[in-house]
């Protein structure tokens, strides 16, 4: 950004309401906005989120899955 545009915007800032709308190459910005391209974004980071890892032992009610079925006949089908 130029020296000058930035000049120009701190003086206007020094009258400037809080919604007021600094307009830079056609474009409206607002203070936070300007304030971001001139200095950077200073703001902190926020921390990144990390999910924690639950373990969870399921019991099924089918305990014998995989064991052939017992029909309790002795016939074939």
């Amino acid at each position: 950004m130029k020296r000058t545009t930035i000049m120009r915007y701190n003086k206007w800032k020094e009258s400037a309401g809080s919604s007021d709308k600094f307009t830079c190459e056609g474009v409206a910005y607002s203070q936070k906005q300007m304030d971001k391209m001139i200095h950077g974004d200073t703001s902190p980071k926020p921390e990144p989120k990390v999910e924690e890892t639950i373990n969870i032992d399921i019991e099924t009610e089918y305990e014998d899955m995989g064991q052939p079925l017992d029909r309790g006949d002795s016939e074939e089908y």
